[in-house]
C-alpha cells in the first residue's frame, strides 16, 4: 500500500512538472502574441488576449503552490527522517559503548592472573553481552545503518558466542562451588586463544562505535547545510 502511494506520488510530481512547463509555453506564446499585435499597432486586439493571460497565470499560480507543498513535503519527510537516523544511531552508540565496556572488563577477567573474583561474575557478564549484542540485531537498528555496520555485527556473533562457551565452560568447572576466586592463568587450556579474540573483538567494536559516529555527524553536516 505505501509503495503504491509513493509511486502515486512521484507520478503526481512529474504531472505538475510538465503542466508547469506546458503552462510557461502558453504564456510565452501569449506574451509573443502581445508584443507581435503591439508592433502592428493592433491595440484593441489586445483586449481578447487578457482573459486567456490571467488563466494561465492563475493556473501557473496553481502549479506553483502545488510544487512548493510537494517539495515541503519532501524536506519534511527526509527532516524526519534523518532525526530518527540521529535517534538511533544515539542510542546504538551507547549500546556500543556499553557492550565495548562489558568485553573489557571480561579480557580484564581473564587477564589477571591474580584474580580474586568470584567465577559466578563472568557467567552474569557473559549473558549481559549477549542482551546487549541481541539490541544491535534488532531490526529497528539494521533500518538506517551503513553495510560497514552491519558487515561489523554480523561478523563479531562467533566472538560473542565463545564468550558465553567459554562461561558456561567455567560455570560447569566450578559449579560446585560458584564462589571460588576466578584465577586464570595462562595454563588454562584455550585461555590464550580467548584472549585473542577479545582482543580482536574490543576492535571490532570499536570500530562499529566510529562508524556509527560518522553516519550521525554525515546526517548533522546534512540538516545544518539545509538550513
Amino acid at each position: 500500500m505505501i509503495d503504491q502511494l509513493v509511486k502515486r506520488f512521484n507520478h503526481l510530481e512529474r504531472d505538475i512538472k510538465a503542466l508547469t512547463y506546458v503552462l510557461i509555453a502558453f504564456f510565452l506564446t501569449l506574451a509573443y502574441r502581445a508584443a507581435f499585435l503591439i508592433n502592428e499597432g493592433h491595440y484593441n486586439e489586445l483586449w481578447s488576449l487578457i482573459a486567456p493571460t490571467i488563466s494561465v497565470l492563475a493556473a501557473l499560480l496553481v502549479a506553483s503552490a502545488s510544487n512548493h507543498l510537494i517539495v515541503n513535503d519532501r524536506i519534511n519527510r527526509m527532516d524526519d527522517r534523518n532525526r530518527e537516523i540521529i535517534r538511533t544511531t544515539h542510542y546504538l552508540i551507547a549500546i556500543c559503548k556499553d557492550l565495548h565496556g562489558k568485553i573489557y572488563y571480561v579480557s580484564l577477567l581473564l587477564s589477571d592472573d591474580n584474580n580474586t573474583r568470584p567465577s559466578f561474575v563472568l557467567d552474569k557478564i557473559a549473558s549481559s553481552i549477549e542482551d546487549r549484542y541481541e539490541v544491535l540485531l534488532e531490526r529497528d537498528a539494521f533500518k538506517y545503518l551503513p553495510g560497514k555496520c552491519i558487515d561489523i555485527i554480523t561478523s563479531i556473533s562467533g566472538s560473542i558466542y565463545g564468550i558465553r562457551m567459554f562461561a558456561e565452560g567455567v560455570k560447569h568447572i566450578t559449579q560446585a562451588n560458584p564462589i571460588v576466586p576466578l584465577k586464570m592463568g595462562r595454563q588454562n587450556s584455550g585461555h590464550d586463544q580467548m584472549i585473542t579474540q577479545i582482543d580482536k573483538l574490543l576492535n571490532d567494536t570499536e570500530s562499529l562505535k566510529d562508524e556509527l559516529f560518522k553516519l550521525r555527524e554525515s546526517i548533522e553536516v546534512k540538516q545544518i547545510r539545509s538550513l
